[in-house]
């Protein structure tokens, strides 16, 4: 209709949709099957070829078994391999031991000792899979991948991500974009190597069992003795890494979409922004992997310490609100609650929840508040991380306890551990509400007012100009840039993506908060590069 010639070409000979693995093989083994075994390079006495075949230019073999129905494309290198029904682009190499069969090897891969490959595999170009690698059956290896040695791989292997790092060293698999393990082994390597000492690996789910165990291999390939206590909740487990003398360790648990590894250094708390770097630098690098292995032990301490550890924080003999406890606490706490109780306390494995009688939800900054106050009352002084509220040290003056703020990399650090722990927040809570003899919600209004907004934002300029700008503009350098303004505080912290920072900002209400937080983004995101 629109007068677009439209063409048509008879074809002749053989055609065939080449979409997946399978069909592909199967084109060319239906072509070889036609004209018959084509060589064309030399073969060594102790090779045995088996028709058809093609073999092309400038191939070495020595002492290899080529099965029917294998294509060998130039300049290929094979020592001692076995290859059934497989293809092999330009320029594979493939050493001592490697068997594959119907599998696909793209240009310049390189193929070490003992490797087996199962049917429908398919190596992408410029791979390296490392000596004693198993490929189950239709695992595909995306371009450019350097998959460790002694792996069993179960899933495709995509491109390795740009940073596998977010914040408070959680790293995410997203379901559906499976990672076939190859990164979860480096990250288990990476961290071995970071620690330097035994490392501890949990789980949430049984689920995840196979996850923690590649993960094993990661470390203990390294030489490193790992400890394996099977499923736990993540209070106990980072209690366990602190209190048994571990270096470092690693939590596996789901959120809705993701596998998320959560990675802990030898205090039990996240690692580090510092730490993530060094790790990050370490996952780049090679190391001299399975010259030696560390031990595998299971490890089930941890129940009655923890337990321990908790009690001393005291015990409510009953409870001012209706309250739905962790596994771990459910059993030190009184059964029944308040019947006036209106109030509703939930403990999940890192927060603590608290509803008003209408059901809606406290701020959790005034949970976090609250429960500082609370341990407060019990010592002094109470070290918290830098970017608690800025409210504390009002609240502090009010109730008479002294507040000390440290970052990630102070050593004293280690001892904001206890507000880290829902359970121990929970326990001060419930402890406060006993003692004041009141609701959560009379005694937060007895609090200073504040509010809390945070919001993410991405700039054109890079990350150092930023800084250097917002320092030069009169901003306090302490866990990002801190502006006292005459309505209230704001800090400006970087996030790991290179050009994106996160505002939050503090006033004595929810409306100047946010106004704050409007003002501040729009200014961040008009900065000029220097």
């Amino acid at each position: 209709q629109q007068g677009v010639p439209i063409f048509r070409h008879a074809a002749q000979g053989y055609w065939c949709d080449i979409g997946t693995v399978s069909s592909y093989l199967e084109c060319n083994h239906r072509l070889l099957q036609r004209q018959g075994s084509v060589i064309q390079s030399p073969i060594d006495e102790e090779s045995v070829l088996e028709s058809p075949c093609y073999i092309g230019k400038n191939v070495v073999l020595h002492r290899c078994h080529i099965g029917p129905n294998t294509v060998v494309e130039d300049d290929c290198v094979l020592d001692s391999v076995r290859l059934e029904g497989c293809v092999l682009h330009a320029s594979v190499q493939c050493k001592g031991g490697v068997s594959a069969r119907n599998a696909v090897f793209c240009r310049n891969s390189l193929v070490q000792n003992d490797v087996r490959i199962g049917d429908n595999c398919v190596v992408g170009s410029n791979c390296n899979l490392g000596q004693g690698v198993t490929l189950a059956a239709g695992v595909k290896i995306y371009p450019s991948n350097r998959i460790s040695p002694n792996l069993l791989v179960t899933g495709n292997v995509h491109h390795r991500p740009r940073n596998p790092f977010p914040e408070d060293g959680k790293i995410y698999f997203p379901f559906g974009e499976d990672f076939g393990g190859a990164m979860i082994y480096e990250i288990g390597r990476a961290l071995a190597l970071l620690f330097d000492g035994d490392i501890v690996v949990g789980r949430g789910e049984q689920k995840d069992a196979s996850s923690a165990m590649t993960f094993c291999g990661g470390a203990l390939s390294c030489g490193k003795n790992v400890y394996d206590t099977g499923v736990l909740d993540l209070s106990r487990f980072r209690f366990s890494v602190r209190n048994y003398a571990f270096r470092g360790g690693v939590y596996l648990d789901r959120n809705y979409s993701n596998l998320v590894l959560r990675l802990y250094d030898a205090d039990g708390m996240p690692l580090s922004h510092s730490g993530a770097k060094k790790m990050l630098r370490l996952l780049e690098t090679e190391s001299p992997c399975g010259i030696s292995d560390g031990l595998y032990r299971v490890f089930r301490g941890g129940v009655k310490s923890y337990a321990s550890f908790l009690r001393s924080f005291g015990l409510p003999k009953q409870l001012r609100v209706r309250v739905t406890p962790s596994p771990t606490l459910s059993p030190l706490l009184p059964g029944i609650s308040d019947a006036s109780a209106r109030e509703r306390m939930r403990v999940g494995s890192e927060w603590v929840r608290i509803e008003g009688p209408d059901g809606e939800p406290f701020d959790e900054n005034l949970i976090r508040t609250v429960a500082c106050v609370a341990l407060g009352f019990r010592q002094s002084p109470v070290f918290v991380p830098e970017d608690f509220p800025a409210v504390l040290e009002l609240a502090a003056k009010q109730f008479d306890f002294r507040v000390v703020r440290v970052s990630e990399e102070e050593e004293n650090f280690r001892k904001t551990f206890p507000l880290t722990d829902p359970n121990v927040q929970a326990l001060l809570i419930l402890g406060l509400l006993e003692r004041e003899q009141c609701s959560f919600e009379d005694f937060a209004s007895r609090l200073p007012p504040f509010a809390v907004k945070q919001r993410d934002v991405v700039v054109s300029a890079g990350r150092s100009g930023i800084m250097r700008h917002l320092v030069r503009a009169g901003g306090d350098l302490r866990t990002g840039i801190c502006f006292s303004d005459r309505r209230g505080l704001v800090r400006i912290v970087p996030k790991e993506h290179i050009n994106a920072f996160r505002v939050v900002s503090e006033a004595s209400g929810a409306e100047l908060a946010e106004e704050l937080c409007d003002y501040y983004s729009m200014k961040l995101k008009g900065l000029k590069p220097d």
